[in-house]
This record gives C-alpha cells, structure tokens and sequence, in this order.
C-alpha cells in the first residue's frame, strides 16, 4: 500500500469512528442509510406476492435496487445490457430514459440516474406515457446544489474519474457524465408537474458525499455545513432527495 493510500485508509477510519462515536450529527442523515429504505418500502405494495405489478426500474443494469421475484414483472432500462441483467430482471429494455418507453408500468423508479440525463423535462413526460393511469414514479435524486455537486461541476467527469481512481482504485467508478439538470427539488418538481404528475412530493437529505471520507477536515466541514442547512431547511444545498408523483386515473 502506498503512502497516499495509507492516508486516504487512515482518514476513512478516522471518519467511520466519528460517524459510529456521534451518529446522530455524523451518520443519522447519510443518504444510503435512508433513500434506500425509503424506497423500498414505496416499492412493497408492488413487490408483494400476487400483486401482478409490472416494475420498471431505469437505470440499475447490474445494480438492482429490488430482487426478481414471483407475482410481478421486473423490467430493467438503461443505456447499455451487461450478462447479469438477463439473470436479474423478467426483461430488460436498452435506451434512454428520455426516449418513449413501451409500457404499461404500475411504477417506474430509480436512483443516481437523472443527474446523468441530458433532459429531465423529456425523461419525466417519458415516465409519465409509460405509466398505466394510477400509477407511480418514485426517483432518488443528488442534488445539483450540495457542495460536491457544484465541486463536480467545476472538474468535469474526466477529473472526477481520476480522484475516484487516486481516493479508491476504481477507474471505472464514476464513469458516466453528469448534466444535473433540473436536479433541485423545486425544479424536479415542476418538470413533474409539466408532465403531467399530480401528488407531487419530495423528501429531502442533508449528508455528507461519502467522497469526503478520504479527509477528515473535509468530513467535519461537510457534516456541519449539512446540519446548518437541515436545521434551516435550506434545500438548495441538500445532498438529495426521493421525489414521487401519480399519472391520475382520468
């Protein structure tokens, strides 16, 4: 191990014990602790056995956020097919999530996707045709305003790809651009309302990125700043948010 990589271990030790010594300033609000059973208990009444519910989850290839299982159908959608999504979903559709998607769909979900989409005012009215009356998008979404979005904005994806690689040994890590467009509540929200969604709702997260793991000074700072624009409620700032809304029944 080199010594910058020993640094970066020693930093994210150090950062661990503070998030396990004051959990409810450090880890309470870490996104992947709640946007991921936040969720999947929306995604239950779907996934129970019988429902017959037709899921289509964007943007997970390999990476599904629930499991294939019997009394549903589980779609998959993204840009690109990997060997295990045949293994993972009942089928598996390659395009964007901007382009017409062929439905019906009783929900359509995802998560750290629409900050890659060119245009979320396009993937939103995709999502909404997709729907059967009734039905329901739910996404999990970073923040254009938090801190590391704004830093990735400036650096651009090649740079980023390059800190992931220096911080975690993962090249490949990162490897899609970001556009984070529309990607603040409020403007999520309308674009939903544009598309035609009603019973609009967004719950909103302050954390720290888990990229500042590698630097303590870094963590205390981010942490802090998170807890000030929770307490405030200062969205603009917030690390993410899950935003839902409902295709009306007429």
């Amino acid at each position: 191990m080199s010594m910058l990589s020993r640094f970066f271990e020693l930093n994210r030790r150090a950062c661990r014990w503070l998030g396990e010594q004051f959990p409810n300033f450090f880890d309470a609000q870490q996104d992947e602790t709640t946007y991921f059973p936040e969720i999947r208990s929306r995604l239950e009444q779907y996934t129970k056995s019988g429902s017959g519910a037709r899921l289509l989850e964007a943007g997970g290839i390999d990476r599904p956020l629930v499991k294939r299982g019997s009394g549903y159908e589980y779609v998959g959608l993204d840009i690109e097919e990997r060997p295990r999504c045949a293994e993972i979903y009942d089928d598996f559709i390659v395009q964007s999530v901007e382009k017409e998607i062929a439905g019906p769909f009783d929900v359509v979900f995802s998560v750290t996707l629409l900050e890659h989409v060119n245009d979320n005012d396009a993937s939103s009215k995709a999502v909404f045709d997709a729907l059967k009356p009734g039905g329901e998008a739910i996404h999990y979404v970073p923040n254009m305003g938090h801190p590391y979005a704004l830093v990735l904005r400036v650096v651009g994806n090649t740079v980023q790809r390059k800190l992931l690689a220096l911080t975690e040994g993962a090249e490949t890590k990162g490897g899609y651009p970001t556009h984070f467009h529309r990607c603040t509540p409020n403007q999520m929200s309308q674009a939903l309302k544009n598309a035609g969604f009603t019973e609009i709702d967004a719950v909103i997260y302050y954390s720290p990125t888990k990229y500042v793991l590698v630097f303590v000074p870094a963590f205390i700072l981010m942490a802090t700043f998170m807890q000030f624009c929770r307490l405030l409620g200062i969205s603009y700032f917030c690390s993410g948010f899950v935003i839902s809304g409902r295709r009306p029944l007429h």
